[in-house]
């Protein structure tokens, strides 16, 4: 039997938060995540470049707050619904909070329209 608490939360020495790493608890925000933008999101995107964003999100799946991780991002984050979920962080720079996060890449697809979300770090085993 593997023992390894680290997996399940660590703190994100670039973030400053005690991050949600532990797989189960990602699986089950995933989706809750994933319906919230499917439900503000058109499908149909004005830009050509894909979106990337990262999205520190509650374990109740609520979107705590958001930052563009490319330009692209950055030039179009009023056409994604991430700016009515959450709030930006400004500058790299978020508020502190208590609570366990987990981080989130969301990327909007140029052309067709796609979101993609998976676990920041990927889904390690």
């Amino acid at each position: 039997m593997e023992v390894a608490p680290w997996r399940q939360v660590m703190t994100s020495p670039v973030s400053g938060i005690t991050e949600i790493t532990e797989i189960d608890k990602l699986e089950k925000i995933l989706p809750k995540l994933q319906t919230q933008i499917n439900q503000g999101w058109p499908g149909t995107p004005a830009f050509t470049e894909d979106l990337i964003f990262k999205v520190r999100v509650k374990q109740d799946g609520s979107v705590v707050d958001y930052s563009p991780e490319n330009d692209a991002a950055a030039r179009y984050v009023q056409e994604t619904p991430l700016v009515k979920l959450g709030k930006p962080i400004a500058d790299g720079n978020s508020a502190p909070t208590q609570e366990p996060l987990a981080l989130y890449k969301v990327v909007f697809n140029a052309p067709n329209g796609a979101v993609e979300i998976s676990p920041w770090r990927g889904w390690q085993n």
